[in-house]
């Protein structure tokens, strides 16, 4: 579920909510076997202990989880600062944005 809490941060990170996106997150849910129901469980990550979670997985998950990211970022056909600032924040420990 953190990745799909990640997911809704990034997704949130632009303010615009784009129907692309929201698509692309239906089908990493069915995916992942996460029912919409399911969402209402759904906990706001720090995206610091998120950070720890993802990076002790194995490089082959890191990289397929990554591509999740980027590829919700660009679902909307722009990739915005603040998007890739969340999935820098992930994959750069230490790394803070104001």
């Amino acid at each position: 579920m953190q990745s799909i809490s990640i997911l809704t941060q990034i997704i949130e990170a632009d303010t615009i909510i784009d129907p692309r996106e929201t698509s692309y997150m239906d089908a990493i849910m069915a995916y992942l076997g996460i029912c919409v129901n399911d969402l209402d469980h759904l906990e706001a990550y720090d995206i610091d202990l998120s950070a720890t979670t993802l990076l002790a997985m194995t490089p082959y998950k890191q990289c397929k989880v990554k591509q999740w990211f980027h590829t919700m970022a660009a679902a909307d056909g722009y990739i915005a600062p603040r998007e890739t600032e969340v999935i820098e924040r992930i994959f750069t420990p230490g790394k803070w944005y104001h």
